[in-house]
């Protein structure tokens, strides 16, 4: 392999261990004629020893990176790499709400099948990212530019599920498969001495490419088209939640010698599609060598919401 070259390559193995013991008690409707009289007039009783909650997950995920120095300050990669999450439960197996369509005796469909209950518990839900990127310097590495094109692909997501009249909130079920598409950059750039301007974005197109099946207690697929409603995985085609198509941020930071102390003056300003305030702070800070320490100077304003906020791509948070 040429000296330009350079092959990374790993892989993990993990086993999970996870169960559930003890009991699911619900008090609604318990009822104690006189006390000292205990209540044992319970709605819901689940004893979850008897329920088997006890899965073992175990697999190997890997990730491998491929890297080309074009020059001494140009790189391109591709990197390839696995994610993955554990099952879990969902305790207790608590029906469809008593006027919801899934439940048993509502309509044909669902009397027939016996009606829906919450499973007991979820499969995992696993990401293969597929990236190609650059790392870039110019004019003395006084600029630099790094980014990447990606695709994402996310299969059996994990999701909460509830609605109200339908099903009740607090149950986590495998959704379908998603697919994630984008672009993200970020440049820094030392204007003058002590400025340094930087900016990232990144542009995200998730949709749901396979739709999740979901079944009636006797195994049988639901008709969701049949009964008139959504699939609670939602229908092809739609973006993931929480994923908006753009986000960028522009910062500058200005430093200057104060007071035998290094401090800065920056300005920070953050932009989204979505529907999110756009705040804008200033912050002066000192430092001082090793240390870093406040300056004691009253000059700070930073609004809580910026520090808040994740700054970037969304879809960095699916890695591992």
């Amino acid at each position: 392999m040429p000296n330009t070259l350079t092959l990374t390559a790993g892989t993990r193995y993990f086993r999970t261990d996870t169960s559930e013991v003890g009991s699911d008690v619900g008090s609604f409707g318990c009822q104690i004629p006189g006390a000292p009289n205990p209540c044992v007039n319970h709605s819901n009783f689940t004893n979850l020893n008897s329920e088997g909650l006890d899965r073992t997950f175990s697999g190997f995920r890997s990730r491998a990176n491929l890297s080309w120095d074009v020059t001494e300050d140009a790189l391109l990669y591709y990197t390839w790499s696995q994610g993955y999450r554990a099952g879990g439960f969902n305790r207790a197996p608590f029906a469809a709400e008593f006027n919801s369509p899934l439940a048993y005796g509502n309509n044909m469909q669902a009397t027939t099948q016996g009606g829906w209950v919450a499973p007991l518990a979820f499969a995992p839900d696993s990401l293969t990212n597929n990236e190609l990127g650059w790392k870039i310097m110019w004019m003395d590495r006084r600029i630099h530019w790094n980014g990447a094109i990606y695709q994402e692909d996310w299969k059996n997501a994990q999701i909460d599920v509830g609605a109200n009249g339908v099903i009740s909130y607090g149950v986590t079920l495998n959704g379908g498969n998603y697919r994630v598409r984008g672009v993200e950059t970020f440049g820094v750039a030392r204007i003058t001495t002590g400025l340094t301007i930087d900016a990232g974005a990144a542009w995200n197109h998730s949709e749901l490419v396979k739709q999740a099946i979901f079944f009636w207690t006797d195994g049988a697929p639901i008709d969701f088209g049949a009964l008139k409603l959504s699939n609670p995985g939602g229908a092809l085609g739609s973006p993931l939640a929480g994923a908006p198509p753009f986000q960028g941020n522009i910062r500058a930071r200005y430093e200057f010698p104060f007071n035998g102390y290094v401090a800065s003056l920056r300005s920070m300003r953050y932009i989204s599609r979505t529907p999110l305030p756009r705040p804008i702070s200033f912050l002066l800070t000192c430092k001082a060598t090793p240390l870093l320490m406040t300056c004691p100077l009253s000059l700070h304003m930073m609004e809580r919401s910026v520090s808040e906020k994740t700054l970037g791509s969304c879809k960095s948070t699916e890695r591992i």
